[in-house]
């Protein structure tokens, strides 16, 4: 195993050892469910793989056996659909967990280890440059952050203590790290197993806006703001217990669990003007999640689908699409780990992942402005920029 297939495979790990661990923080309920039924897919695909080994080898096919695989409809590589949204980079040249594209070519990268020190740099992908933006010590007892947004010309992270959870910046011209805001751990909701407070995810989603830093907490919801300057957090009015799914929309949802599928995000709230918006959901739907203006979800009779918000648009997606993973940017999908689908056009790519293989999301893992997947194919590392798809 190379130095990136390392990397990534810890920057999994530790993603999956930074989720919570009781029932209280919907980002884990949707991990946990979409991970059993994803294991089950790839079960099937295996039979399917050795059921075709078995003909080439001779041996007689005795029935017939449905499964994911037999659905996934032959699609052209990603590279001759959108050649402008792929870079590539050596295997082992990025070394680290990829967080954002700053620009066309320069990708930003934590370079996070339990031990060492971490740091923020940039790797330019058309000369191979990097050039470091800062040194990030751990504080303390503080944990690694499961996440990173770039907005205002600077870095923002959040990691917690044993009884903080603090918000933290650097500018992307370089510098020191500045820790500003500090919220009491103590208290919070869904984040104790009994007396011991637990060190899982507790902001689940938190962006930068025109100079605030937005978020919302895991568990027990509700949204606030603080100023990226610095300053006192504010509780945004109206968004009591919601959870933040893009500023300026919030919602409730139906948690879901193994007896009740449960829908994501059926009712979403403008916080800034008041405007509600009801996802239609029919009879007997699950595994139902939406996102501002698109849903996805499994209908009655198990077919995969996708539509707007108001039951507008509805098209089917191939038989076997896990429909709980998020819907990048409100638009985008990808399917099993193996297709990228844009849901506003129906097109959709092959990314060329390899058996066995898994496309790198960048923590959160559940946000929905994600805009680059990374992932290896042979000896290079393939970054596609979502953005640039027209």
């Amino acid at each position: 195993m190379n130095d990136l297939e390392l990397s990534l495979r810890d920057s999994m790990v530790r993603g999956a050892e930074r989720a919570p661990h009781g029932s209280g923080t919907l980002a884990y309920e949707v991990e946990t469910l979409y991970r059993r039924r994803w294991r089950r897919r790839r079960a099937l695909i295996a039979a399917a793989a050795a059921i075709v080994a078995g003909i080439a080898a001779g041996v007689p096919w005795l029935g017939p056996v449905t499964t994911a695989a037999q659905h996934v409809t032959a699609v052209e590589p990603i590279e001759q659909v959108w050649p402008q949204a792929v870079k590539k980079a050596p295997a082992g040249a990025v070394r680290g967990n990829l967080i954002a594209m700053l620009d066309d070519h320069t990708l930003l990268v934590d370079n996070w280890s339990p031990s060492k020190l971490d740091y923020l740099y940039t790797y330019d992908l058309d000369t191979g440059e990097t050039r470091e933006i800062a040194h990030r010590v751990r504080r303390g007892s503080a944990t690694a952050p499961p996440g990173f947004v770039v907005g205002d010309g600077h870095i923002v992270w959040w990691y917690v203590t044993e009884e903080r959870l603090e918000l933290a910046s650097v500018p992307l011209t370089g510098g020191e790290q500045r820790v500003f805001a500090t919220l009491d751990r103590r208290g919070m909701d869904g984040d104790r197993d009994g007396d011991t407070i637990r060190t899982g995810v507790l902001i689940d989603e938190f962006a930068v806006v025109a100079g605030e830093v937005v978020f919302s907490l895991g568990g027990r919801g509700g949204v606030y703001t603080v100023p990226l300057a610095g300053g006192t957090v504010e509780p945004v009015p109206r968004a009591e217990n919601l959870h933040l799914l893009r500023w300026p929309w919030a919602g409730t949802s139906d948690r879901p669990a193994a007896s009740r599928p449960g829908v994501l995000f059926k009712e979403i709230l403008n916080v800034e003007t008041g405007e509600r918006s009801t996802a239609v959901v029919h009879p007997g739907e699950q595994d139902v999640k939406c996102a501002v203006t698109r849903c996805t979800g499994v209908k009655a009779d198990g077919r995969p689908f996708s539509r707007l918000r108001d039951g507008s648009g509805e098209t089917d997606l191939p038989p076997g699409t896990v429909t709980m993973t998020p819907q990048l940017l409100d638009r985008f999908h990808v399917e099993n780990d193996l297709v990228l689908r844009d849901l506003s056009t129906g097109v959709a790519a092959d990314l060329g992942m390899p058996a066995g293989g898994s496309v790198y999301r960048i923590y959160p893992a559940h946000s929905q402005h994600q805009s680059v997947l990374a992932y290896q194919v042979k000896d290079e590392v393939v970054v596609v920029d979502l953005t640039r798809i027209p």
